[in-house]
């Protein structure tokens, strides 16, 4: 308990200590709290007790699920609408905590953990890792006490692709592989989606044939099951997770760039039909075809591809996308290349437009 106090989840002081009496049924008095008073008279304090909160009275936790869902999908730029929306939700949460009845909290506390994780995911790919990796941290106590291991290997999951993003690969590593060890008890679209992360992450330090091997017989499982599994589907209540057929071609075509091996990627991509992609998506393949590109090197096409790109990820407020637009930017200045008006032209519209 004394660990549990030290840590800064987003509970300091008085609150946290309240969270912590309800949460284990703590006497208040135990950790130096007094009873909870609310602010009515004192007569009525002495003669009735709390009035326990139904979550669903007051806040519509489908709703907002469905409204970050739909963002993360439509990905129309409203941004600040979204966050404004998940910090008064998670705020709304913890102030009720304290007068929630017993038979609501564990609906409360995974509402918590659930909407940190999207925070997160939206975050992450605004580039602001800080600050998604504080909401991550905020779920420490939250799916311990849970015991859930749906959540705990989903916060292993988004925290592993922080780290990726950054390149800290071995941090990232170090995550999957420890959300991989829980495997049998996820769901199957989790499933999928942590192998496919780790295989691009071992993609990215691979240095033998045998760890290409192993790199390339991960994707094969996550394949088996996405297919077999039909994994599109069974993450309703959770936070957002679309793993299906698409987002396969995607990672493996990513994974093979990684491994050095761009013509097999580009097959890869002529998989995807254009009715398959929408949104980052539809982005995140032209930076793929882009990358396969330079790898064969055709740097005119790959110029190309990516002045396609960066309007989109612009509207999208997508930092992770226009980030790997501008490393191939400097790539393509590394190149014989560099001096062809593509790549001129990919430079003003990067940092004078």
């Amino acid at each position: 308990m004394r660990d549990m106090e030290l840590r800064d989840t987003g509970l300091n002081g008085i609150p946290r200590r309240r969270f912590l009496a309800h949460l284990f049924d703590i006497p208040p008095l135990l950790l130096g709290l007094a009873a909870l008073s609310h602010p009515s008279s004192k007569i009525s304090q002495r003669t009735s007790a709390p009035r326990p909160l139904i979550v669903s009275d007051r806040i519509d936790l489908e709703e907002v699920r469905a409204r970050l869902t739909d963002f993360w999908i439509q990905n129309d730029g409203a941004s600040q609408d979204v966050f404004h929306t998940l910090d008064m939700t998670l705020k709304r949460l913890y102030e009720c905590y304290p007068t929630t009845a017993s038979s609501e909290r564990l609906e409360v506390v995974t509402a918590l953990c659930e909407l940190h994780i999207h925070a997160a995911n939206l975050l992450r790919d605004r580039g602001k890792f800080s600050k998604s990796l504080e909401h991550l941290n905020k779920t420490k106590d939250l799916h311990v006490l849970l015991n859930d291991d749906e959540l705990k290997a989903d916060v292993l999951y988004r925290r592993g692709g922080l780290y990726l993003e950054k390149g800290e690969i071995s941090l990232a590593l170090d995550d999957y592989h420890t959300a991989e060890q829980k495997l049998n008890n996820v769901s199957a679209p989790l499933q999928a989606a942590v192998l496919l992360e780790t295989a691009l992450s071992e993609a990215r330090i691979a240095d033998s044939k045998q760890q290409c091997t192993a790199v390339l017989k991960k994707l094969d499982q996550a394949g088996r099951i996405i297919r077999v599994e039909r994994t599109e589907v069974g993450r309703e209540k959770k936070p957002y997770l679309k793993v299906d057929v698409a987002r396969y071609h995607l990672d493996r075509a990513a994974t093979l760039i990684a491994l050095g091996n761009p013509d097999e990627a580009q097959q890869e991509l002529t998989l995807l039909s254009f009715s398959q992609l929408s949104g980052r998506r539809s982005v995140y393949q032209l930076i793929l075809q882009a990358q396969a590109c330079f790898g064969l090197k055709e740097y005119s096409q790959a110029a190309m591809l990516v002045e396609e790109a960066l309007p989109l990820a612009r509207t999208m407020c997508s930092r992770v996308n226009l980030e790997r637009i501008k490393t191939l930017y400097k790539q393509l200045q590394d190149t014989p290349f560099r001096n062809n008006p593509e790549v001129g032209r990919l430079g003003y519209l990067l940092f004078h437009t």
